[in-house]
């Protein structure tokens, strides 16, 4: 900025140039940043976390693509005060860093209120939405704004200013790391939220008793029992649905979570009610779980997805169960399945 403003003013006057464009660069991207939040927080108490366009593909809801256009003016003075050396930086950092304590907080409150909301009310296209596209994109933007403060060498004259706002640098250090604590909570509260479904499902729908130690000469079953033919619908279709917006990898990771629960719970369901299975059993079960395995197949158009969740090791744990049913060894007829471990699943 130095050299274009000395091409038009006196060296004398280049000083106190420079100062007032810093001030006005400073008074403006606060103006923006104000305009931005307050928008925000408007919108807020209506949004219906639906998608909105963002950048390159990227989706958000309204009130999130408010607050991540805030941050850019912040992210702009930021940028410029650790370029440069001189007395107008300390007055810049003095108001932009609290202001993006200030952001931060804005940022958390949105993202856990309307994730824990909208999970409680089994809205889980919405909740999939914030925990993968409102929650990723601004903690990126926090994220840069920390790593630009981090990289700052130290014994430089910018490193001393920075020094002495210290408790602002730890706060947006802390809101890091709560933003991606509240990731993980999000995602373990998703995670009982799809057992509890599957639970509810296999409870009411699962048959047990007799049907699974019956005997035939006809052969082996080839078709699936009805319970196993409504499970990848009432269990994980809304789970597809839901995450049609968002990247590859998160419609992986949110379908690979229900995925997991499905046949984690399955399993458990089994164990709990003492279910026996004979050979012929263990056959129908066999079908059961290849069906649904076939059907989540069917609902994903995507290859890499598709590969993705094949990997899963619950498919390998189910069909190892479905092995150790079917030897029904000599004198201990009546085979039960194993509690799913981590070794396994």
């Amino acid at each position: 900025m130095s050299a274009k403003i000395s091409s038009g003013f006196p060296a004398s006057a280049v000083t106190s140039v420079e100062a007032l464009c810093q001030q006005q660069t400073l008074s403006l991207a606060l103006r923006q940043w104000n305009r931005g939040v307050c928008d925000a927080m408007g919108t807020s108490t209506q949004d219906t976390c639906g998608p909105i366009p963002l950048v390159e593909g990227k989706y958000c809801t309204k009130t999130a693509k408010l607050l991540h256009n805030s941050l850019r003016p912040l992210i702009h003075v930021l940028e410029t005060c650790t370029a440069s050396s001189n007395r107008h930086t300390q007055e810049a950092l003095r108001h932009v860093l609290p202001t993006i304590v200030t952001s931060c907080n804005l940022v958390y409150t949105w993202c856990s209120s309307q994730g824990f909301h909208q999970l409680a009310k089994k809205s889980l296209s919405h909740f999939l939405f914030i925990l993968h596209a409102d929650l990723k994109i601004l903690l990126e933007k926090i994220v840069h704004m920390a790593t630009i403060i981090n990289n700052v060498p130290k014994h430089s004259d910018v490193y001393s200013v920075l020094y002495k706002q210290s408790v602002h640098i730890q706060q947006i250090s802390y809101a890091v790391h709560n933003l991606q604590s509240l990731i993980v909570m999000l995602n373990e509260q998703y995670s009982k939220n799809c057992r509890s479904t599957a639970k509810d499902f296999f409870e009411g729908a699962m048959p047990v008793g007799k049907i699974w130690k019956k005997k035939s000469n006809q052969g082996m079953p080839k078709e699936a029992n009805e319970y196993a033919k409504q499970a990848p619908e009432a269990i994980l279709e809304s789970v597809v649905l839901g995450v049609t917006q968002l990247s590859q990898d998160s419609q992986l990771s949110a379908i690979s979570t229900a995925v997991e629960a499905l046949y984690q719970v399955w399993l458990d369901h089994i164990l709990a009610e003492n279910i026996h299975f004979s050979v012929y059993g263990a056959s129908q079960l066999s079908v059961d779980f290849e069906h649904v395995k076939s059907t989540i197949m069917e609902y994903l158009d995507n290859e890499a997805l598709q590969n993705g969740v094949m990997a899963l090791d619950v498919f390998k744990h189910a069909q190892s169960v479905v092995t150790l049913l079917k030897r029904q060894p000599q004198g201990r007829p009546k085979n039960r399945v194993q509690p799913l471990t981590n070794e396994n699943g």
